[in-house]
């Protein structure tokens, strides 16, 4: 039977393999834990779009009222419950399947991502329980002992106990974390207080579905993986203090509904639109590779076709860059709307944090919701066939090899917008995103293959 092609890349899209079941896949010496699920990550949750459909026939549920300041009406990233008036509870919970294939680092990346709902709340996280599922027979237990460690390390790391857990017998192994923090409730993160002319600030690289949809395939340079997994185990916690010292009021952390769906969120709740720069969104090294490669999860499928009603993006942006706009992501940065007037600080605290943050976007007027894509290296299609342009993108591909090796050199000036562009960190190929010569996608507009969204 042919496999559905990608409406963005001409690359067959991956479906499941039914026959990949534990039994089958143990009886290699050494299982690969992604092996072991269809999905990984929070790219296995359900999609925004039928939670949104589920959510809409549930009409029972209350909106936050007395000291239940935020609950499941409110949609935000955790739950909040007012102690008094200095003091405030924050609860949530976050598990998924295996998302690389060392138990340890998945263990570490689990805890990291279920910590940062907390984070993104402004608060910092006190306790928290395991929660795990694992096959009672034909996968060694041994493993999840060293998932449920390196779980423990990152919560030691952030301060926060663990204090049991529950455990229960699946055929697909999971793991996360349920955890309590506080909060001082005058000054909570939250998705509905961003206003138009708040500056959009991200505080990690975008990439880490589809790479780890590569590693699913074996496919994922070592190099890749080890990055990613860096920053999926880098805790939150320095960008919220730094948000909550610059008077950030509205925030949200970029999981599995991918960069532009946790926008969306963000915006719908405060009846506002925005506009992103494309190539401002840092990318993980080698990331715009695999996604022009075609390792696109079927939950970046889901936030894409979730999206499309609700974007505008302009069609001289590369379709690998658009794919990773909507990339499902595990145990994200932090998405700040900054007033315009403290962004400039903010950005110089957290990079000084070392922190990769980038100034993506605006807040402005609109269609509550409504997310314009443009890309201020090339503000129009008709760059595409300027050799100019093709030079200036060509010098950022060789800027973006030498950023993934650190190696310290700034790089071109863009003739097409006038401003500078290299590398500033290890995950800095957000500001060099175009694939190197020979490798583009031609498609109606010259160079890149246009983007489709109906």
């Amino acid at each position: 039977m042919p496999v559905p092609w990608s409406p963005y890349i001409g690359i067959a899209a991956w479906q499941p393999d039914p026959s990949r079941t534990v039994a089958r896949v143990m009886a290699d010496q050494t299982p690969r834990l992604t092996s072991l699920s269809p999905g990984a990550g929070c790219a296995c949750k359900l999609p925004l779009a039928k939670l949104e459909a589920l959510f809409a026939t549930m009409d029972n549920i209350p909106p936050a009222a007395g000291d239940l300041l935020i609950g499941a009406a409110e949609g935000d990233d955790a739950a909040v419950l007012r102690l008094d008036d200095e003091r405030a509870l924050v609860l949530t919970t976050d598990f998924f399947t295996p998302i690389v294939d060392d138990p340890g680092d998945w263990g570490r990346i689990a805890a990291a991502n279920a910590l940062s709902d907390v984070y993104a709340m402004g608060g910092r996280p006190l306790f928290a329980v395991n929660l795990a599922a694992w096959p009672g027979d034909g996968l060694d237990l041994g493993l999840l002992g060293q998932v449920l460690s390196g779980g423990a390390q990152v919560a030691a790391q952030a301060g926060c106990l663990v204090a049991g857990g529950h455990t229960i017998d699946d055929p697909v192994p999971k793991y996360g974390l349920a955890v309590v923090g506080l909060a001082d409730p005058g000054r909570l993160l939250t998705i509905d207080r961003a206003a138009p002319g708040d500056q959009l600030i991200l505080t990690k690289p975008i990439g880490t579905g589809v790479i780890a949809t590569a590693l699913k395939r074996g496919a994922a340079p070592p190099q890749v993986v080890a990055a990613a997994v860096a920053s999926m185990t880098q805790l939150n916690a320095a960008a919220s203090q730094a948000a909550l010292n610059a008077g950030v009021r509205a925030a949200t952390d970029v999981t599995g509904f991918g960069l532009l769906g946790h926008l969306h969120r963000m915006l719908a709740a405060s009846q506002a639109a925005a506009r992103i720069d494309a190539a401002a969104v840092p990318l993980l090294p080698g990331a715009a590779d695999l996604a022009a490669a075609g390792f696109v999860s079927g939950g970046t499928r889901a936030n894409i076709a979730r999206m499309g009603p609700v974007t505008t993006i302009d069609p001289a942006i590369p379709a690998e860059l658009a794919v990773l706009l909507h990339d499902a992501q595990t145990s994200g940065g932090l998405l700040l709307a900054a007033p315009a007037a403290a962004a400039s600080a903010l950005l110089a605290d957290l990079r000084a944090r070392d922190l990769v943050a980038a100034l993506i976007g605006e807040v402005t007027h609109g269609e509550p919701g409504h997310i314009d894509v443009h890309s201020a290296l090339c503000k129009s299609s008709r760059y595409a066939k300027n050799p100019l342009w093709l030079l200036a993108a060509h010098l950022h591909s060789v800027s973006a090899m030498l950023a993934s090796s650190r190696f310290p050199l700034r790089l071109c000036r863009s003739w097409c917008t006038g401003r500078s562009y290299g590398p500033e960190g290890p995950y800095s190929l957000g500001r060099s995103w175009m694939t190197l010569p020979g490798r583009s996608r031609r498609g109606p507009n010259g160079l890149h293959s246009r983007v489709g969204l109906a």
